[in-house]
């Protein structure tokens, strides 16, 4: 059993407990959706740790069947929370935030990023698997999809994962709309963050320029 698993899982379950507590997290959706999504994940893993130590037995199917689709929306739903934060961040310095319509925009983001785009995500498994169970093929628009050969995998001491089959179109129904949101969430934190850091420099800069 590798002990530091659930002692790191259950440390960053409390840590992220605190922040979710935090009045600056609780009034800001995006960032309660990636504390919470991170907390569940910890606390997901550090039970799955405890469970699956030195092992590979199927002890709690149902249990195995909840987490991988909740640990599959988290692939999608920390990219999507890291872009709603990131155009919050952008906005800091626009005059438009003012305006009722903007923040109603940015509450729809918020939701649609951090929560309806992660549970579409993991139904969208669920739908394929019915349909494909047991590598029973559906026809659709000429495309053979097959996304999942069985329920789940199960790692020794890491507990449940999802599984995926290893085709064409499981790759791009599956794994192709995390990597497009990372990609995103990445870019946009890189921009919003210089933006952010020239707008600090700017702002040191200018009394000392004026003065002179």
């Amino acid at each position: 059993m590798l002990v530091a698993l659930p002692i790191v899982s259950f440390f960053c379950v409390v840590i992220l407990g605190v922040f979710a507590a935090g009045p600056r997290i609780r009034t800001d959706v995006a960032q309660l959706a990636l504390v919470l999504w991170l907390l569940v994940c910890n606390l997901i893993q550090g039970i799955n740790s405890l469970v699956w130590a030195g092992n590979t037995d199927i002890h709690v199917p149902r249990w195995c069947d909840l987490v991988t689709k909740v640990l599959l929306g988290l692939v999608v739903a920390i990219p999507g929370a890291c872009i709603c934060i990131s155009t919050r961040l952008a906005r800091i310095h626009d005059d438009q935030k003012k305006k009722p319509s903007s923040k109603r925009l940015q509450y729809i983001l918020d939701g649609l990023f951090c929560f309806v785009i992660p549970v579409l995500y993991m139904c969208l498994r669920k739908f394929f698997y019915i349909l494909v169970y047991r590598r029973v093929y559906l026809r659709a628009l000429g495309t053979d999809f097959i996304v999942q050969d069985h329920r789940f995998n199960i790692l020794e001491n890491f507990g449940c994962s999802a599984s995926v089959y290893p085709a064409n179109q499981a790759i791009v129904l599956m794994l192709l709309p995390p990597m497009l949101l990372g990609g995103v969430a990445f870019f946009s934190t890189s921009q919003s963050s210089f933006s952010n850091l020239e707008c600090v420099f700017l702002m040191q800069t200018t009394p000392s320029s004026s003065l002179s």
